[in-house]
């Protein structure tokens, strides 16, 4: 597969990142006013509640603007730099939560974020639609474990215990299925790489 060109949006983000990790305030500012949109969408489909979500950016956001220097470009997109930290503190959230009743994959794939603009909302549910079509198709092994992982932020070693399957192949079974969920997205997306 040919090396994907980085798009203007890309570049920008990039840009920002790197004006963060300098401590500019300003390239801060413009990064939250590009990205916030999306990541509270993401601290909300995980944790199911607003008030809790914007806590969470927040704390996203306290976390970006620490770690910014870590980003290296070419390893990673800025967006899924970025969502990956908001990702990993709902689930942190998430998992401090014991009396919280699961949340089924359905209602979390369906959840709107309410503060994305038409072509933000136009995309997300393009993205949506790939990934339940996708999953759909996905190898019946690796099926719960992607959602188990991805959806309810169960580490390596719940879904083991939970599976009764040792660690290193349910490690095997989230890589493949990743790897599989990528090939068919990327198809349905015609080749394209974002």
């Amino acid at each position: 597969m040919p090396e994907a060109i980085p798009s203007f949006e890309q570049k920008q983000l990039e840009k920002l990142l790197a004006g963060t990790a300098k401590g500019d305030k300003r390239a801060l500012e413009i990064l939250y006013g590009k990205t916030h949109a999306k990541l509270f969408g993401v601290c909300l489909r995980i944790c199911g509640n607003d008030q809790v979500a914007q806590e969470l950016l927040q704390e996203t956001y306290v976390k970006i603007w620490r770690r910014a220097d870590s980003y290296a470009t070419g390893r990673a997109s800025p967006m899924s730099w970025l969502i990956t930290i908001a990702r990993n503190s709902a689930i942190d959230w998430r998992r401090a939560q014991p009396q919280m009743a699961q949340v089924s994959d359905d209602i979390l794939l369906s959840m709107k974020d309410e503060h994305a603009d038409t072509a933000q909302k136009a995309e997300l549910n393009s993205e949506l639609s790939d990934m339940r079509h996708c999953l759909r198709l996905l190898d019946k092994r690796y099926t719960p474990v992607i959602r188990a992982a991805y959806l309810d932020g169960l580490s390596h070693a719940e879904l083991a215990a939970a599976s009764g399957k040792p660690i290193g192949t349910v490690k095997s079974w989230i890589r493949r299925g990743l790897a599989q969920l990528k090939e068919c997205i990327d198809r349905r997306r015609g080749g394209q790489v974002r």
